[in-house]
Order: C-alpha cells, then structure tokens, then sequence
C-alpha cells in the first residue's frame, strides 16, 4: 500500500494498460519509455535491472530505486517479472549533502595547497619561469610537495624543490615551516652547500620533516652558471 500513498495510483486502477503508460509516469515521456526499455532488456535477457527513475504523486514526484526481477522456469526462460520500488528520498538527500561536504573539503585543501606554494614567480630579464603543480594523488587531502623560486640579489636567482614525506595537516605545516626556513637562510648564508647545511639542523627540530628531500639551486645571471646542493632529491637536470 505504500506504493499507492506515494504515487496516488489506486489498486487495480491500471489493469488492462501497459505498465509503463500508469499515471505515474506520465509526467515525462521519457520516464515510460525508460521503463518499457528495461523491461524488454529483463524480459530478452533474464537478467535483473535496476535503475533509479522519478514516479508522479498527489504531492510531487518521488524518487525511486526501481528493479525488475524476472522469474525463469528450469529451461530459462522468463515465465513473470517481479517488478519492486524503493522511496530514496532520504539517499539523495545525503548523497547531496555529502556532495557538497567533499566540494567545501576540496575547496579548503586546495587552498591550504596552494597556499604552501608561491603566489608568483620572479620575473626575471632573460629567463622564462613557470611552475606547474599537479598532485598524483588523492585531491581532499594536502600533500608534501614544494617549490619556491626568488631572487637573492641583483645578480643571483634561487631555486628550491623539497618533498616531505607523508600527506596531511603534519605535512603541510613542515612543508611551510621548510619554504620560509629556506628563504630566510637563504638571505644570510652564501652557497647551496651552506644553506642546505643549516637546513638539515633546522630540519631535525621539525619532527614532520624527518626523511624530507630536497635540491636548492643558486643561479648567477652574470655568468649563467647555476650551482646546486640536493638532499636525497632527484638532480634538477
């Protein structure tokens, strides 16, 4: 009986038409001609269907988790259907609802990740500098990955690449704690070897950076000769 309340349709009152042409899909020509489908594919086939599809109530259309079971005999062939419907408002409520929670995560790891990476890059008289960053892997959560470029002087650029290992909340809060540490020290101590050296002490005191990798390159553009020091990371040519 709750199929009648949810639909309006009264018990008997569709015998003798096409399943497919009841009042309660008559609100869309689509919806009938979807119904007469799948019950033509459960027929030819034997096979079970299920699909999601809107009925027409007296208070507005209702969702439904529709399924067609087709009942064979012992040679296979389809003697009934067995046709059931399941009211899923409630799902798809939450299934918005979750929707929209995942976007609103989405939204603040993308900007918790971006705001782990420069804003800009250096525009520099004979150099083209570009950046792309692209996360191989789940994009709701924040990961370790990073790079900085900047000028030092007149004369000398910098370029840092680092990956701390592990994703989350403590990857991100040392992978920002290494990119300042790396501009900092970088404007007081002369030479890749050198900063890289101070870098590794200030990395021991941040427990997320344990295992941490990364290569710093310092390019004269007087001469074009750039010198680099890495730790653990993949050379940058």
């Amino acid at each position: 009986m709750r199929g009648y309340e949810l639909t309006g349709d009264r018990p008997g009152a569709g015998l003798g038409t096409p399943f497919w042409e009841l009042p309660s899909w008559r609100h869309d020509p689509t919806v009938g001609e979807l119904i007469r489908s799948e019950i033509e594919t459960a027929t030819r086939s034997g096979r079970a269907r299920r699909f999601d599809v809107h009925a027409a109530g007296p208070n507005g259309l209702v969702p439904l988790d529709f399924q067609i079971v087709p009942v064979v005999d012992e040679l296979g062939r389809v003697e009934q259907l067995v046709m059931s419907s399941l009211e899923i408002t409630e799902r798809l409520r939450y299934e918005a609802e979750l929707a929209a929670a995942l976007d609103h995560q989405r939204s603040i790891t993308h900007r918790l990740q971006r705001s782990l990476l420069p804003d800009t890059l250096p525009q520099v008289e004979g150099l083209h500098i570009a950046a792309v960053y692209r996360s191989a892997m789940d994009e709701l959560d924040v990961g370790g990955d990073w790079y900085d470029a900047f000028e030092l002087d007149d004369h000398r650029l910098a370029l840092a690449i680092g990956d701390i290992v592990g994703r989350g909340i403590d990857a991100a809060g040392a992978t920002g704690q290494l990119r300042s540490a790396t501009r900092a020290i970088a404007d007081t101590i002369q030479g890749p070897a050198g900063v890289m050296a101070r870098l590794d002490r200030f990395a021991h005191a941040v427990p997320a950076a344990v295992g941490a990798t990364m290569m710093y390159l310092e390019l004269d553009r007087r001469t074009w000769r750039a010198t680099f020091c890495r730790a653990g990371h993949v050379p940058p040519l």
